[in-house]
């Protein structure tokens, strides 16, 4: 599937489950630094650092949702997750399971069916904002909804398991 035609998939789920969600469309973003320049990136809105993970067999995949500014500590997010050392999944895994490339990976892309059985993992600071931004698999949109939309709705219906970590801003 191409990437154009599921990110009308994504939008189209969001309003079935009567997610409250504004779309923004703007130049191509390819760092976070871009994503928080952003014109509608407010202070109670976190645009988080999504990260597609494996354990080295392969047979797990972990989407983390990191605050912007945390780092990613490889050997404190196993830990966390009582997984062995997880490492980055290629470009071809995201494409062939999420439907996006890497600078617009999103929770959204764990709306595809390849994506069932991908964990979504997200730091408890993520979940203190009132806003949450996301690419709808595509780098020159953006999706802001309100968290509590994202908590209730968006993340049941993603039909994936799901954990909240606190990890330590250093270890």
């Amino acid at each position: 599937m191409q990437a154009s035609v599921f990110r009308e998939e994504v939008l189209q789920k969001l309003t079935a489950l009567h997610v409250s969600y504004t779309l923004h469309q703007h130049p191509a973003v390819h760092s976070m630094d871009d994503c928080l320049s952003l014109p509608f990136v407010t202070s109670d809105m976190v645009f988080a650092k999504n990260l597609l993970l494996e354990t080295p067999t392969r047979d797990r995949r972990i989407l983390l949702m990191l605050p912007p500014w945390k780092p990613f500590k490889t050997s404190v997010v196993s830990k966390l997750l009582h997984v062995s050392r997880l490492s980055f999944a290629s470009p071809e895994v995201m494409t062939q399971t999420m439907f996006t490339r890497p600078g617009a990976l999103s929770p959204l892309g764990l709306l595809a069916e390849p994506a069932r059985g991908t964990m979504l993992a997200i730091d408890c600071q993520i979940m203190t904002y009132n806003q949450i931004a996301m690419h709808p698999c595509d780098a020159t949109e953006t999706v802001t909804m309100p968290m509590l939309d994202f908590l209730s709705i968006l993340v049941p219906a993603l039909e994936c398991p799901y954990v909240a970590l606190n990890i330590p801003e250093t270890p």
